[in-house]
């Protein structure tokens, strides 16, 4: 089981489940999260080598990151839920939905990775698959994913973040995860989806989305954040969290 951050009430509707982005963990979703939290129950998670999890969780393959969201979900017993994938969990929550859970009511994907292999440029990937942990390297990682700085104590628990992910899982996902082809195994996905994603995103931009994304889903609703980058739960929770709001009413 994935460790959790959980807030909310439960009040008949959906649980949103929140996935980060690789090199964070739960905490990326802190502000988003205590907004969404107004209105929906929420579940925050650590994937594989990440946040609490970066030592004791094993398992940084994408079948294995789905399944483990699967047995956290069925151990919480939610029966409803809304799954909330950023970056290279977008490609986990895609996997996930082709399962057909029976708790999955909707899908959000924020600036997600494509099932195909992600067209990164060389030097990121290397960058990531030889990052030791150390404090330049984490600065560099967080800065060069933002539009803009980020306020000092997200920034700060950013980078803190980066640091103590697991080297292991650090380097899983740019030498392996992120070349896994799911495309011709998930098969066009038809509940209802929002993909969001920043105008200035400099890794996963809208032309990605649409080209390598959308094309998933059967009649997929893409919003994009303007002046934003990659880090939108970061960068600008409050938008965020109003899109992921508004779609959620009306896809219940």
């Amino acid at each position: 089981m994935l460790s959790f951050t959980r807030s909310g009430e439960l009040n008949g509707g959906p649980t949103l489940v929140l996935m980060h982005f690789f090199g964070s963990s739960r905490r990326e979703w802190t502000e988003s999260q205590a907004i969404l939290s107004r209105y929906h129950p929420c579940v925050a998670l650590d994937m594989p080598g990440f946040g609490e999890a970066n030592d004791r969780q094993r398992g940084f393959d994408m079948a294995s990151m789905a399944r483990l969201v699967i047995d956290t979900v069925d151990t919480l017993s939610l029966s409803s839920v809304v799954l909330i994938g950023h970056s290279f969990t977008g490609k986990v929550a895609q996997i996930i939905a082709d399962q057909a859970p029976d708790w999955l009511r909707a899908l959000v994907l924020v600036a997600s990775s494509p099932l195909a292999p992600q067209p990164d440029r060389r030097e990121d990937r290397d960058f990531q698959a030889h990052y030791a942990g150390d404090r330049t390297g984490a600065v560099r990682f967080i800065e060069s994913a933002c539009a803009h700085p980020l306020p000092e104590a997200v920034f700060e628990r950013a980078v803190d973040d980066a640091m103590r992910g697991n080297r292991a899982a650090w380097k899983a996902w740019p030498t392996a995860g992120a070349d896994e082809d799911w495309s011709g195994r998930v098969g066009e996905l038809s509940l209802p989806t929002l993909i969001v994603v920043g105008e200035k995103d400099p890794t996963l931009p809208l032309a990605l989305q649409e080209r390598m994304v959308a094309p998933f889903f059967t009649a997929p609703r893409i919003d994009v954040i303007e002046d934003a980058g990659h880090l939108l739960p970061m960068e600008t929770p409050e938008r965020l969290s109003d899109v992921i709001h508004d779609f959620v009413v009306h896809a219940s």
